[in-house]
């Protein structure tokens, strides 16, 4: 059956006008798209500076055409998207990529010029002399895509190179018959100075096992002036001559199939001398392994990279085949790393020592995370030449081999993160919370897009960093990653501004030639600057809180504390007027004491000093160069106690007296009050570090100040015991623990799945607080009694438990559920990252005290807060703004506890802070 369709009179006058539109001349017709060959397009270029202004007169080419800009930095030139195009300015650098858009805005780099002198070893300058300088990026690694810029010396040892990008540089100087030297260029410095020096020689002679000439051996070369390393392959004789060497110290291997030669290393190398060594091939071990995943699946194409524990080289490289199989053949007798990356894996590295090793060595590498990204200013460009890192949770170095033990661990080996340096308890750490970020390895630059790939990165909790450029360093908010995640992330560059100075004496007068140091509170590392001879200092690209210091040699460091929103100007005044300390130390019996150590910190926050010295034959000490007091001054001697007194400043003038007491000892043993068997624990002496005791529970405490102290024992599953004690000369005290009740909660939302990181409080014999886990659990060890738990989650409500007895030795679970769902993203939200003294602050009475603390500081939950960088704290908000800053620097916070006062200097770390 056919189907009708009936006449419509509006669209047959709309077909009928747009015919006669498309014949009439002159018709708008449809634009082809921009990849039609046939008709000509054209793109419009807009050119401006990194502070999006305007750059007039660029000359934009395309091929052999070129136009130049109007006042606006606008032009058109006839192109197509793809076409390859060139922009050239004076006082910025060339600029070359393809058309990616019909109208697309192209972003100048400043240029930069650079004087390089070329000296002789006598200091004449050294006339057509080659000068080779690279653009690097944050990370110092080439920026291949600029390419090189060449010069040669005039008669003065000096060329003058332009048009460079701004940032750091690499710069090369050669010349015939002296060895070539390379010079890292900042980013700040207008010239560099570059000594050649005549060239010298290393001569090596290899020889086999049976003594014979080693021909076809490789020899390589690696040291003070040689890098990357050298390798050439030794002729018929056995013999290779490293030419062109500059004077230094080196190290030479040789290694031929599986025979090795144990590296010679210390070869010191003087100037216009050559040094000659003899290597002998020595038959190795063969090293083998395999590498796969965390299923067992044999990795193909890893890299595995085998090198000497301690100062190494001069790695060698293998990769898996097929089966995830590597080996190293010719591995000489010691202790080795071998490290293995895969794409797509964490790396893992393990300590081996090949002759102790019965079966081959695996690696498991577990499947990593990714995060892509774009990086825009506050203009939405993207910015390019941006470094990107990752920060994450730190990990712990693996172990070394003991007693032909393999320890093997995932990841780089990161830095100490600095929270493990500063003292305190952990009494108070909420589950999962004491987090300090550290860099973990994983690193990209910025592509001209803006985007950049990490990798490789190990799963769990951190955020990213992006600096470089002429913009502020920004950080990303705290992302948890888990195993093959792929997380997209969009970060914007705030504008940088400039924070500039001058050192002056206390008379106002500059001081220059002053090391001045930056902790910015977006930028996890400090940057230095030398002040000029009047006292002037820049640093660009400051954001935020920042703190200056002045490192003068002879006086006292000055601190200066300031928050910058925009260009903003300080004066670091240096405490020119000093003082001094005058002290004589006496035993009990009014005896001077020689060889006592004394230890100095000025706890003014404006001016930071340390200094330390011994006490004479006649007890005496005097430390000068010192800022107004008050001091800490700790005395210490290992027949006496330690003494510590504060100093103030109407103390000076005379001789202080300081009396050191005979220490005591106190010891015993931690144990069972039902069956006194010994429990290993930690034990406490007033505010000293806490300290395990051994396998038979004992401990043992010297040197403690005679009379009244508290002690305190704390084991899992036990509960806490604290006793009195008044020391004497050696003092005997038992520790008795009784078993704990332990409470286990496990919190779930209205449909049963588990919710992390929800706040816990403990209601009945015993009050505390506590947070999930990731899988919704929390446990306490408590007294017998009853309890109920109110808990509290960001998206999944509040519940309450029913009041439960808790009895001593067994274990009571419970389950609380919530009256609300939770949120999808709640159960990965790994709550926010935080710069600062690692503590929340409440009002009790008149009171500012510590809530709690987040990761290790000298800080504890319950004290009182007096005073912070010497100003008095009136508020909770006041407290809360005065204890952020730059991550590691250090404040003076005056503290009562135990119904003492003392002054902590509390480091900034970088902490976690639970979901709000």
């Amino acid at each position: 059956m056919s189907a009708t369709r009936s006449f419509d009179p509006t669209a047959a006058i709309v077909g009928v006008l747009v015919v006669g539109l498309l014949a009439c001349p002159g018709a708008p017709l449809s634009p082809p798209p921009e990849s039609s060959e046939a008709t000509p397009s054209v793109l419009e270029i807009d050119v401006r500076s990194p502070e999006a202004d305007p750059v007039g007169g660029a000359r934009v080419s395309q091929g052999a055409h070129s136009v130049r800009t109007d006042p606006r930095g606008f032009v058109r030139i006839a192109g197509r998207v793809g076409d390859a195009l060139q922009v050239d300015a004076p006082g910025y650098t060339t600029w070359q990529g393809e058309a990616r858009h019909r109208h697309q805005e192209i972003v100048l780099e400043r240029s930069r010029h650079l004087e390089v002198h070329v000296r002789s070893a006598t200091g004449a300058g050294m006339e057509h002399a080659l000068v080779t300088v690279f653009a690097l990026d944050a990370n110092g690694d080439v920026r291949a895509e600029l390419g090189e810029w060449n010069a040669h010396t005039d008669s003065d040892g000096t060329a003058t190179l332009q048009g460079m990008p701004a940032g750091p540089l690499r710069v090369r100087a050669s010349r015939a018959e002296h060895a070539s030297a390379t010079r890292h260029v900042g980013p700040d410095d207008p010239s560099v100075e570059i000594e050649l020096t005549p060239a010298c020689a290393i001569g090596v002679q290899v020889y086999d096992p049976r003594g014979n000439p080693a021909s076809g051996a490789e020899v390589t070369v690696v040291g003070s002036g040689v890098w990357p390393p050298r390798a050439v392959e030794a002729d018929a004789t056995g013999h290779v001559t490293f030419a062109d060497i500059p004077p230094g110290v080196y190290e030479v291997h040789a290694r031929r199939g599986a025979e090795a030669a144990t590296a010679r290393r210390g070869i010191e190398v003087e100037v216009g001398r050559s040094a000659y060594i003899s290597l002998r091939l020595q038959q190795g071990s063969r090293l083998a392994g395999v590498v796969t995943d965390d299923a067992d699946i044999p990795i193909e194409g890893a890299e595995v990279v085998l090198t000497e524990t301690g100062i190494a080289l001069v790695p060698r490289v293998a990769r898996t085949d097929a089966t995830g199989a590597f080996r190293f053949e010719g591995v000489l007798p010691g202790t080795y790393w071998v490290r293995a990356d895969a794409a797509g894996h964490v790396s893992a590295q393990a300590a081996i020592r090949p002759e102790d090793a019965a079966e081959p060595l695996v690696l498991k590498l577990p499947r990593a995370a990714t995060i892509t990204g774009v990086v825009y200013d506050q203009r939405d460009r993207p910015v390019a030449g941006v470094t990107v890192h990752w920060l994450g949770e730190p990990e712990a170095p693996p172990p070394l081999i003991s007693s032909g033990s393999l320890g093997v661990t995932t990841g780089p080996v990161p830095p100490i993160p600095i929270d493990a340096l500063a003292g305190g308890s952990d009494d108070d750490l909420p589950q999962n919370l004491g987090t300090t970020l550290v860099p973990t390895g994983n690193s990209a630059v910025t592509d001209a897009s803006g985007r950049f790939v990490l990798d490789g990165i190990r799963p769990g909790s951190g955020e990213l960093l992006a600096e470089g450029s002429v913009y502020a360093s920004v950080r990303s908010e705290a992302i948890r990653l888990a195993a093959g995640d792929t997380h997209e992330v969009t970060m914007v560059m705030p504008d940088g501004h400039l924070l500039s100075g001058r050192v002056v004496d206390n008379r106002g007068f500059p001081i220059g030639s002053v090391p001045v140091e930056l902790r910015a509170e977006s930028e996890p590392w400090a940057r230095s600057r030398m002040a000029s001879d009047d006292g002037t200092f820049e640093f660009r690209g400051v954001r935020g809180l920042a703190v200056l210091i002045a490192r003068p040699p002879d006086l006292p460091n000055a601190r200066v504390r300031v928050e910058v929103t925009y260009d903003t100007e300080v004066e670091i005044r240096l405490e020119t007027e000093l003082r001094s300390l005058e002290m004589r130390v006496y035993d009990p019996e009014g005896f001077p004491v020689p060889d006592a150590r004394v230890e100095l910190e000025g706890l003014r926050a404006d001016t930071p000093t340390q200094r330390s010295g011994w006490t004479e034959t006649d007890g005496t000490i005097h430390i000068g160069a010192l800022p107004t007091p008050p001091w800490r001054v700790v005395i210490d001697h290992p027949d006496f106690a330690p003494n510590e007194r504060l100093v103030r400043e109407d103390e000076l003038g005379v001789e202080l007296s300081t009396f050191l007491l005979r220490g005591g000892v106190v010891y015993g043993r931690v144990r069972s009050a039902w069956s006194h068997a010994p429990i290993v624990a930690e034990v406490r002496l007033d505010d000293a570090p806490a300290r395990t005791t051994d396998a038979d529970g004992s401990y043992r405490f010297e040197r403690v100040p005679l009379g009244a102290h508290r002690i305190v024992a704390r084991a899992e599953g036990w509960l806490d015991t604290a006793l009195d004690v008044d020391v004497e000369s050696a003092t005997s005290l038992d520790l008795e623990l009784r078993e704990a009740a332990t409470l286990a909660i496990e919190v779930v939302d209205t449909l049963g799945d588990a919710a992390p990181r929800c706040a816990l409080r403990l209601l009945g014999a015993l009050e505390s607080t506590a947070t999930t886990d990731e899988t919704g659990h929390a446990f306490w060890s408590v007294p017998d009694g009853v309890y109920e738990v109110h808990a509290t989650h960001p998206t999944a409500g509040t519940g309450t438990t029913a009041r439960v007895r808790a009895t001593r030795g067994e274990r009571t679970e419970v389950r609380l559920v919530l009256d609300g769902r939770l949120a999808a993203e709640a159960e990965v939200g790994p709550g926010r990252f935080v710069i600062g003294a690692p503590v929340s602050v409440i009002r009790r009475g008149a009171d500012i005290v510590v809530e709690r603390t987040y990761a290790r500081t000298p800080l504890r939950a319950g004290d009182v807060l007096l005073r912070i960088e010497d100003e008095r704290v009136l508020s909770a908000g006041q407290a809360r703004a005065m204890l952020r800053g730059p991550e590691g620097d250090t404040r003076p916070i005056a503290i009562r506890r135990s119904g003492g006062e003392r002054t902590l200097r509390v480091p900034n770390v970088r902490f976690q802070l639970p979901p709000m």
